[in-house]
């Protein structure tokens, strides 16, 4: 099994840093460019991979607030879920401002959209989620 390492490990050896930083820059040939005169490590922190959705897309209680993209969801930095899931956010809101605004419906029967967005986008997003987390 591999050795485990702490942050304290990355904090005492700047040199191990940069090397990373080098090798994901351009992996397998970090001796081609010297970037070293061009990074500096001003610090080293740990990072944890964790996804979230927020619990209601919608708070009508406190004024019309509805969130969309990342303001409702985080997800991994991998594969394009975040992006995508805020597009789908967008997609189904304006579908539904632009249902109301034709029908002409006044701001008491929207707000039965704006729950059904909040409702149809949280699974949706809590789907994403789950599939992020598998995949990452």
């Amino acid at each position: 099994s591999p050795t485990y390492q702490s942050i304290e490990d990355y904090k005492q050896d700047r040199k191990l840093c940069m090397q990373i930083v080098k090798d994901s820059l351009h992996p397998g040939s970090s001796n081609l460019f010297d970037f070293s005169g061009d990074i500096e490590i001003k610090d080293v922190n740990s990072w944890s991979m964790d996804a979230t959705v927020a619990s209601s897309l919608a708070d009508l209680n406190n004024g019309n607030v509805l969130i969309a993209g990342d303001a409702a969801h985080a997800f991994p930095p991998s594969g394009g879920f975040g992006m995508n899931t805020g597009i789908g956010d967008a997609f189904n809101l304006a579908h539904k401002i632009a249902h109301a605004k034709q029908t002409g419906e006044d701001l008491i029967n929207f707000r039965q959209h704006a729950i059904d967005y909040s409702t149809e986008r949280a699974y949706a997003a809590g789907l994403t989620k789950d599939f992020a987390l598998y995949n990452y």
